[in-house]
């Protein structure tokens, strides 16, 4: 029987090899008070502290480690990591960090720790070394903080930077690998002092300027502290850069500091940093990135939403222009309840020419009494245009002995300054049927003109009211209404401009004689 029992266990510490950390938590987890949390102790964990140069590896995750190396003014990152590994979850969960802020010689280290009410400490360090010259003073003055939960990179939680040397809380914390954080602490080292009297120069960079597809002009500044002192940059497809720009003199008091690159490929990502020395010492400034315009060898289309037609209790057609500006194009439609849309018509092929053409898309299945909003767009390899969104009203359900009327809204005419001429096309339906306008400066309207009769007849007929009082150069949105006894049906909404006010004189002349 003993000899099995070994077997069994033999096969037990097998599993656990091959599984990895998978089987380490199981043994602890039993073997820990119930209620009681725990962090960090699994074989696949960070460590709890970690270092990173910022400044040159801005936005990486893979540069993180025990040790680094700083040079003047360069922004360094702590990350305080932390992993429930416990079945129960840590109450009040808090992390600190110790960093000096006055430093001696050229190398200082930090300390670390993650607790919970429920849960020890755990505590780690990682260590800085400083690149400068021999009696400098160096100060790590505290940059920003900021907690990554469930391990994301994106939108981080700021935190109380007051709260870092004495405990920072993020809360409860559930056991298991998809709890898993960190809170990444930046701090910037500056040296003063030393080497006879001096100090190294104090560079910042800029955002880079000029940006063309194949060129920019990359941007900074350099103090040089009083100290004769040169400048350059470093550039390159990569935060490791690869390229250099000739040095240029800084004199010896504040400037700014830019230099102009060229042959770079379009439409790609540069990282760029400035760099500058003086007897005292060299300072890199932070990594920042420009990226290239594309070469633009087409246009995209241009499209024109004009308005629906046949519009009945559960249909109507959409249509639009496009103009394929010379690529190859397709079109659909967007249509529904709300300007959010949400249905789409099918894609139907626009060409490859360079003048608009008529678009249109039949649509089924809408609800009678009911305002559809809707727009066309197009596109080609060169992108994709949305066009203005219009609307239309289905006709109501009506009765057994006839139907509302159908409208159509045309574009106004003897547009002005201050007035202009709605039109549009009203089909009675058989019915004794009344039509008016809605206007406005936005498309819930706001002004109609007067009822006027459409008649009884069975074919469409061309209906306008002119407008006046309006403003200049400000935009309308109108639309045609008609109502007859079995319903009121609303027109698509278009729009127009008025003419924009004159300020200069015609000229002035004077016949003299012959």
């Amino acid at each position: 029987m003993k000899q099995y029992i070994k077997q069994i266990v033999i096969a037990i510490v097998a599993v656990g090899v091959i599984m990895g950390a998978s089987i380490a938590p199981l043994f602890s987890h039993t073997a820990r008070a119930a209620g009681q949390a725990a962090f960090n102790n699994d074989p696949q964990d960070y460590a709890t502290v970690r270092v990173s140069n910022y400044t040159q590896n801005p936005g990486s995750t893979s540069s993180w480690s025990s040790n680094v190396t700083a040079n003047n003014g360069d922004l360094v990152s702590f990350s305080i990591y932390y992993h429930n590994t416990s079945q129960t979850t840590a109450n009040n969960t808090k992390v600190s960090l110790s960093v000096p802020i006055q430093i001696s010689g050229s190398t200082f280290s930090v300390s670390g720790k993650v607790w919970a009410d429920n849960a020890s400490a755990v505590n780690g360090s990682a260590s800085v070394n400083l690149q400068g010259t021999a009696g400098q003073q160096w100060t790590a003055t505290l940059d920003s903080a900021y907690w990554y939960p469930n391990q994301t990179q994106s939108s981080p939680q700021s935190i109380n930077t007051s709260m870092i040397a004495s405990g920072a809380s993020i809360g409860n914390i559930a056991p298991g690998w998809s709890t898993q954080g960190s809170v990444v602490v930046r701090y910037k080292v500056t040296a003063s002092g030393g080497g006879g009297g001096g100090n190294a120069p104090i560079v910042q960079t800029n955002q880079a300027t000029n940006v063309t597809t194949s060129a920019a002009t990359l941007q900074g500044n350099v103090d040089p502290q009083g100290s004769t002192t040169t400048y350059w940059f470093e550039y390159g497809q990569t935060a490791s850069f690869g390229y250099t720009t000739s040095q240029v003199n800084a004199g010896s008091s504040a400037n700014s500091a830019s230099q102009p690159i060229s042959n770079l490929l379009p439409n790609t990502t540069y990282y760029f940093r400035v760099d500058a020395q003086n007897q005292y010492g060299t300072t890199h400034g932070s990594t920042l990135s420009f990226t290239t315009q594309n070469i633009v060898t087409g246009n995209a289309p241009l499209v024109t939403t004009t308005g629906s037609t046949n519009v009945a209790q559960s249909s109507a057609t959409l249509n639009g222009q496009v103009n394929p500006n010379g690529a190859t194009t397709n079109y659909w439609f967007e249509y529904g309840t709300t300007q959010s849309f949400g249905n789409t018509t099918s894609m139907q092929s626009a060409g490859a020419g360079s003048s608009f053409i008529s678009a249109s898309a039949p649509i089924s299945g809408l609800a009678p009494s009911t305002t559809y909003y809707f727009r066309v767009d197009a596109q080609n390899q060169y992108g994709t245009t949305n066009g203005s969104i219009l609307s239309f009203t289905t006709q109501s359900g009506g009765g057994s002995t006839g139907n509302a009327p159908l409208i159509i809204t045309n574009v106004a005419t003897n547009i002005s300054q201050y007035g202009a001429t709605l039109n549009g096309q009203v089909n009675p339906n058989g019915a004794t049927t009344n039509y008016w306008f809605e206007y406005g400066t936005t498309q819930s309207f706001g002004n109609t003109t007067s009822m006027q009769s459409a008649g009884a007849g069975s074919s469409y007929s061309n209906v306008s009211v002119p407008v006046s009082g309006l403003a200049p150069n400000t935009t309308y949105y109108f639309r045609v209404d008609a109502q007859n006894q079995y319903g009121t049906t609303h027109g698509s909404t278009l729009s127009f401009t008025t003419q924009n006010i004159v300020t200069g004189n015609a000229p002035l002349v004077t016949t003299t004689g012959s």
